[in-house]
């Protein structure tokens, strides 16, 4: 659902977040980890959850950004 619930968020704010997809799989597996321990829509409590991801495609902005949209709108929710 957590996959879903980023794909959405990402429609519905017309932001591509990641581009190649080649660090998709450890940004999904983050903000899984990052929403089942409580993660907020909080750029701070964000930053330090992908800090282990590099991506080169982006700025990581829109990554923040679809993470605090998931974390507001279906916080834990997203993991059923």
């Amino acid at each position: 659902m957590l996959t879903e619930s980023l794909q959405d968020s990402r429609k519905r704010s017309f932001n591509v977040s990641i581009q190649c997809g080649f660090c998709s799989p450890g940004f999904i597996v983050a903000g899984v980890e990052y929403l089942k321990n409580g993660g907020k829509a909080d750029r701070k409590e964000i930053k330090q959850a992908i800090s282990g991801h590099l991506c080169r495609c982006t700025g990581y902005e829109n990554v923040y950004l679809i993470y605090k949209v998931a974390a507001a709108k279906w916080g834990r929710r997203a993991l059923a």
